[in-house]
């Protein structure tokens, strides 16, 4: 038992291939293995929406606490901004002389 294979070219030539046992004769449990593959594959793809769905949750809740974080950042950046802001007014003032209207001398 050889076995061939005759393969055909665009241009008309014919070949005849002689095909090597491990091509004619798969190796022991062959279908058992692809079925594990292709089982494993199905598995991972069915397995998908439930990930994307978990990831996509994941992502919004680390944006939110990013978020919160960036908002707390902000507002001591702020805090610090205003007590300089208070302090050079005050400066000015006493060294100009002027007098600051009680409302803005209540933000001090």
């Amino acid at each position: 038992g050889k076995s061939l294979l005759a393969v055909g070219d665009d241009h008309g030539h014919l070949h005849i291939l002689k095909l090597p046992v491990n091509l004619i004769c798969g190796p022991e449990r062959e279908d058992e293995i692809i079925r594990q593959v292709l089982d494993r594959e199905y598995h991972r793809i069915e397995g998908e929406p439930a990930r994307s769905t978990t990831l996509e949750a994941l992502k919004q809740q680390t944006s939110k606490t990013l978020a919160a974080e960036d908002e707390e950042i902000v507002q001591q950046e702020d805090s610090v901004i205003d007590e300089e802001y208070r302090k050079t007014l005050a400066e000015f003032c006493e060294a100009t002389g002027i007098s600051l209207p009680a409302s803005d001398a209540a933000l001090m």
